[in-house]
């Protein structure tokens, strides 16, 4: 056989192998999100229902939005792991996200990063990181952790200085269920900063703007700690 053709019967192979992958791949990608969508631990994992708040804030920051989203929360979640929301694209004054708690409670010990098996400093339940445009109400989100140092939420810009701006948290009860001492420096409900260690910085950056709180009721925390905090705004 002439060593050219051969050769070219090879890099056809290869073409064609690299094409077979290429469509597989795009076949995997997920589409962005839009519409109504539950989450519901008792239910089976579909296109609209997720089984637990991690999964659908992972599609979220891996998939983004291209229109307005809802979720609505149906069961109560008790897990080890913190929340995280990260830049999402898409999102907009008029591509929000809002997720209705129903009056149903998201406990977590805080003791893993979401997704992950890493140590989460025993810090906060949900993280806003460069997030913008997200609304959570008539949700119980609840630390578990004895973590002097736990917070129920905190605001922070992500690694590119995008600040979290926007976000919305109203009609909620913010709750620690295992504490016995408290921190001036370090816990609170909530904390706009960089730090997991400590409430009060001076970032050079922008943490959050623009964010409403309202409404909320914290409680079951003794000692300092009924505050909110900002690090820097």
């Amino acid at each position: 056989m002439n060593k050219n053709y051969f050769r070219l019967i090879q890099n056809c192979k290869k073409i064609a192998v690299g094409i077979l992958l290429a469509v597989g791949s795009v076949g995997t990608v997920s589409a962005q999100l839009s519409g109504s969508y539950t989450i519901n631990s008792a239910a089976a994992s579909s296109s609209t229902n997720y089984t637990s708040l991690a999964a659908f804030v992972t599609a979220l920051n891996t998939s983004g939005v291209s229109g307005a989203v809802t979720a609505s929360v149906k069961t109560s979640e008790t897990v080890t792991n913190n929340v995280v929301f990260r830049n999402i694209s898409g999102v907009s004054s008029t591509n929000t996200i809002t997720i209705d708690g129903g009056g149903f409670r998201y406990s977590s010990s805080v003791a893993n990063e979401m997704g992950l098996t890493t140590s989460a400093s025993n810090a906060e339940v949900i993280r806003f990181s460069g997030t913008d445009y997200v609304t959570i109400k008539n949700y119980i989100i609840e630390n578990s952790n004895t973590s002097t140092n736990g917070r129920i939420i905190r605001f922070e810009a992500d690694a590119n200085g995008n600040s979290a701006d926007y976000n919305n948290i109203s009609s909620c009860t913010l709750q620690f269920s295992a504490r016995t001492s408290g921190s001036t420096s370090a816990g609170a409900y909530v904390v706009f900063g960089s730090s997991l260690t400590a409430s009060i910085t001076s970032p050079s950056v922008n943490m959050g703007r623009f964010t409403v709180i309202k409404g909320n009721f914290c409680q079951n925390l003794r000692f300092y700690l009924c505050r909110c905090l900002c690090g820097f705004w």
